[in-house]
């Protein structure tokens, strides 16, 4: 009854005259209304973002139900659990203009390259859009690019299931992020260029203009090319990293002393005495060959090397000995205050407690 009211006699929910403010939404109800199918309703059922799918104009919304079962049925069987079957349908939607058949291919595609049929769920989880990609006009010319890097099908289908939004990339666009680790300045060879893909390839997602501002900027922070280039075959995924985490990194290694930078030397001030650069050296524990060695120290919280670093520095530690970057960030906080602060757990967790960490 009161929606009846509210329809016909708008007077009396707003007053007298016409109002433009009850008729929007008069027409918005009317509307959605109109949107309410059996197939909209199904979709619903199943947590899928119907509202965001119907302004897309997607054509699952447009097709009857028995269809859209099918294509839900085709998810189900292949792996896809409930919680994550909205996500592929509301993300992945476009994958109902192939066939089932078609879309069999295509996961066979896949087994073929030697995923296994759970990884290809996991694959379809995180990139829902590959359901929907033509095997042979996108997908295939993605996969022949990456074999052109003498890759064998394994080593692909690790890169692919570790990283599956790289098949988004056209080869040109592959191809041009990957040339810059070719460039001028590092002049990666042909293997090189292949170890840096299997070992990060989050890499083929990675801008190009980002990886260059990584480059410069070890480049800028007296990183000569040779240490560049070997600091990226040794960690790839630093160019997939925040800059500005690891600038706030470097200032804080900088500011306490923790590194010692030939800057007199790659800055050609040799009216420094040689006496001067022997004392600053002495004065910190770590050289740039370090980072060289262990770049995955910018991986990362700050807060966590400044606490470990200054636990060791309080027990006089990093007086009597060199501890390489590994030991003392690849531990946890237990193994850490035993094996490498030779300590107990129990002091170090009081240590942490009461430090108070410096912003940079």
């Amino acid at each position: 009854m009161w929606l009846l009211t509210f329809i016909k006699r708008p007077r009396l929910l707003y007053g007298g005259g016409f109002n433009h403010q009850w008729l929007a939404i008069r027409n918005h109800y009317f509307n959605k209304l109109r949107r309410i199918t059996p197939t909209t309703q199904f979709l619903y059922s199943l947590g899928v973002d119907v509202e965001k799918l119907l302004l897309q104009k997607a054509p699952i919304t447009y097709e009857n139900l028995e269809n859209v079962q099918s294509y839900v049925s085709f998810l189900q069987n292949l792996g896809i659990d409930n919680d994550s079957l909205s996500i592929v349908l509301t993300k992945g939607h476009r994958f109902i203009l192939a066939e089932i058949p078609e879309l069999e291919k295509r996961i066979n595609f896949f087994s073929d390259l030697g995923l296994t049929r759970e990884q290809i769920v996991t694959m379809i989880i995180t990139f829902p859009k590959l359901i929907a990609m033509n095997t042979t006009k996108n997908i295939l010319s993605r996969i022949d690019y990456l074999r052109s890097l003498t890759l064998t099908d394994n080593e692909i289908a690790s890169i692919i299931f570790s990283n599956p939004t790289s098949l988004n990339y056209s080869p040109s666009k592959l191809k041009e992020r990957l040339n810059i680790f070719q460039s001028t300045h590092l002049q990666l060879n042909h293997q090189q260029l292949r170890k840096i893909v299997i070992d990060c390839p989050r890499i083929l997602s990675v801008k190009s203009s980002y990886s260059i501002r990584i480059i410069l900027w070890l480049k800028s922070n007296y990183f000569d090319q040779d240490q560049t280039q070997q600091v990226l075959l040794n960690y790839p995924c630093l160019v997939t990293l925040d800059l500005a985490d690891i600038d706030s990194i470097w200032k804080w290694m900088n500011d306490s002393n923790l590194v010692f930078i030939n800057k007199y030397q790659v800055k050609h001030r040799r009216s420094q005495s040689l006496l001067q650069q022997l004392t600053d050296k002495l004065e910190t524990p770590y050289e740039v060959r370090d980072i060289v060695e262990y770049p995955k120290i910018f991986s990362q919280p700050l807060q966590k090397l400044q606490i470990r670093f200054a636990y060791l520095n309080s027990l006089k530690i990093l007086d009597a000995k060199i501890i390489p970057f590994k030991d003392i960030i690849e531990y946890d906080d237990e193994l850490f205050a035993n094996k490498v602060a030779d300590s107990d757990y129990q002091s170090y967790q009081q240590f942490m407690a009461n430090y108070e960490t410096k912003p940079y």
